[in-house]
Order: C-alpha cells, then sequence, then structure tokens
C-alpha cells in the first residue's frame, strides 16, 4: 500500500472517530436533557445546561410521551405436554 494510500485510510479512520465521538456527546446530551425533563426541570433550564436549543428540547418533551415501538403482542406461555407414562414421584 503506498503512503498516500495509508494517509488517506488513517484520516478517514480520524473522521470516523470524531463523528462517533461527537454523536456519543449528543446521545449523552439527549439522556441527561430527558431526564432533567423527567423531573420537572424547565425547558429553559435544560436548554442552558445541556447546550440544546430550545427547539430541540421542545421536541424531546413532546416525544417523551410517545410510544416508540408498540408493545409485543401478548401470547400466554403454554403448559407443557404430558407424556404417557408419566407419574409424578414424590
Amino acid at each position: 500500500m503506498t503512503r498516500f494510500a495509508q494517509r488517506f485510510i488513517e484520516q478517514g479512520r480520524q473522521e470516523g472517530r470524531q463523528e462517533g465521538r461527537q454523536e456519543g456527546r449528543l446521545e449523552a446530551m439527549v439522556e441527561t436533557a430527558m431526564k432533567m425533563l423527567a423531573k420537572g426541570i424547565s425547558p429553559q433550564t435544560v436548554s442552558d445546561i445541556t447546550g440544546l436549543t430550545p427547539e430541540q428540547i421542545e421536541k424531546l418533551a413532546s416525544e417523551k410521551n410517545r410510544v416508540s415501538e408498540p408493545a409485543a403482542k401478548y401470547s400466554p406461555a403454554r403448559k407443557p405436554a404430558k407424556r404417557p407414562g408419566k407419574t409424578k414421584s414424590r
């Protein structure tokens, strides 16, 4: 592999790491904001502390009461079938 290709690949890795870190920080801020909103802290205060915009906070506040995934369909557990000739021993 040429030096140019190696540098190009390493630069791509560094950019990928940086983007991953930024996404992780954003996820952490969103999680913190959700917890603060759940504790009753005002959206303005949440915005001031987390650095998220008031619009982002409003969106989080409206989404927190919404179910993101439907509940799983209920199916009762089946009892195991009885085997002929087997008896309980005590």
